[in-house]
């Protein structure tokens, strides 16, 4: 009988060791394989001619989280321009930035910033989506959507390659954090732009 609970014993103990990590590990695989293959895709469409197509990836990325954070980072020191207008549509006037092409990047550092700002993101109706984050006011997290230096100049290529820089740095001190935790220190002003010589307007 002793036998018998012994062999038992130690039966466990090897499916405890060896099946048991193995499948933790195919799991875990096969889930940051997917979520990169989710990711990749709406950050090819943020960049998009369709304003539909445009903001239903902004959504995407928004769901995934802190998962999203280091790919859009990635793509922040982007060569390419574009006209994406983040302006709050709520708001009557205008900044002269935003009536010219910006970096791409900058669209890509925004939506870290909307993870960061903003739990919950409110959806437009199919058909009714006339602006990147949609029509409702309170999902934009800045009022132009322009990140400048301290001069209120707009940022060459060479400010971009920087200001990935700095998103980096902030990501590497910051990524061991719940998105809970990040959420709290952006809301008491602890950004990826904060002590540098850039600022979100």
């Amino acid at each position: 009988m002793n036998r018998i609970l012994l062999y038992k014993i130690n039966q466990f103990i090897l499916y405890a060791f060896t099946i048991v990590p193995a499948l933790v590990y195919f799991t875990e695989s096969v889930s940051y394989g997917a979520s990169s293959a989710d990711i990749k895709l709406p950050l090819k469409k943020v960049i998009s001619e369709s304003i539909e197509d445009r903001y239903r990836a902004i959504l995407e990325l928004h769901k995934l989280g802190k998962r999203a954070i280091p790919y859009l980072i990635n793509e922040i020191d982007q060569k390419g321009k574009t006209f994406i207008s983040l302006k709050n549509p709520k708001l009557s006037n205008i900044h002269p930035e935003s009536l010219k092409e910006n970096y791409c990047g900058i669209t890509y550092a925004y939506i870290v910033e909307l993870i960061l700002a903003k739990k919950e993101f409110k959806e437009s109706k199919d058909g009714e989506i006339l602006f990147p984050l949609g029509n409702y006011g309170p999902n934009y997290v800045y009022s132009f959507g322009l990140i400048l230096d301290k001069g209120s100049h707009a940022p060459t290529h060479e400010d971009m390659k920087r200001i990935k820089g700095i998103y980096q740095v902030w990501w590497e001190n910051h990524k061991s954090s719940s998105l809970d935790i990040l959420r709290e220190k952006w809301l008491n002003n602890i950004r990826p732009l904060s002590k540098s010589s850039y600022f979100w307007e």
